[in-house]
């Protein structure tokens, strides 16, 4: 087991620094070049940081509590196509289509439709009126 796992890690440290472009006939300029070389003590660790994670998470026991069967199974139906039969999964989705009216009846908002009315009144009126004052303000001669 010791030697698969070593296999394994000398395989993938290998792959990664065969797509370094710090490596093959660059050697040199890499050994002179420091950050380079930091890049690749990186991607090691990174390496060995997601082995790491895999080997914990195929090691953990398996939780039974996300094996219950409270998803819905999905029964199959076969159907014509154009050029041949196909398969759909058929699930029902009745709890879906549940209307949970949060509108306003035609009651509510009749009555709230004279504030806005009034609100867009004064808006417009306001827009006209306010320019015509301060370009009368503006022309007029001071005395």
């Amino acid at each position: 087991m010791k030697f698969l796992f070593l296999l394994t890690l000398i395989s993938i440290l290998s792959i990664v620094y065969s797509f370094n472009p710090t490596t093959g006939l660059r050697r040199s300029r890499m050994i002179s070049n420091n950050k380079s070389g930091v890049r690749g003590l990186t991607q090691i660790i990174d390496v060995l940081a997601g082995i790491s994670l895999a080997n914990q998470l195929s090691n953990s026991p398996m939780n039974a509590k996300f094996l219950s069967s409270t998803l819905p199974v999905a029964a199959t139906e076969v159907r014509q196509g154009l050029y041949r039969e196909y398969s759909v999964d058929k699930v029902d989705d009745s709890a879906l289509d549940a209307n949970i009216k949060t509108y306003k009846t035609a009651e509510e908002t009749d009555e709230g439709k004279t504030k806005y009315w009034a609100i867009l009144g004064v808006l417009l009126a306001g827009s006209f009126i306010i320019p015509m004052v301060q370009y009368y303000w503006y022309v007029a001669d001071e005395d």
